[in-house]
């Protein structure tokens, strides 16, 4: 029982960092691609005209 309980905490415990390491990844990707989005925007419209 005790080994089970183990493994059921280490799979949380890697969960947990994985999701932490992913939440991290996803802020600066989302806050790069805003700041990027308005020029990028702003150069496909300069492009159609």
């Amino acid at each position: 029982m005790k080994k089970r309980f183990l493994a059921t905490l280490l799979v949380a415990a890697m969960t947990i960092t994985f999701m932490n390491a992913w939440n991290n990844y996803l802020w600066p990707t989302v806050i790069i691609f805003f700041c990027l989005q308005k020029s990028f925007a702003e150069g496909i419209t300069g492009a159609v005209k």
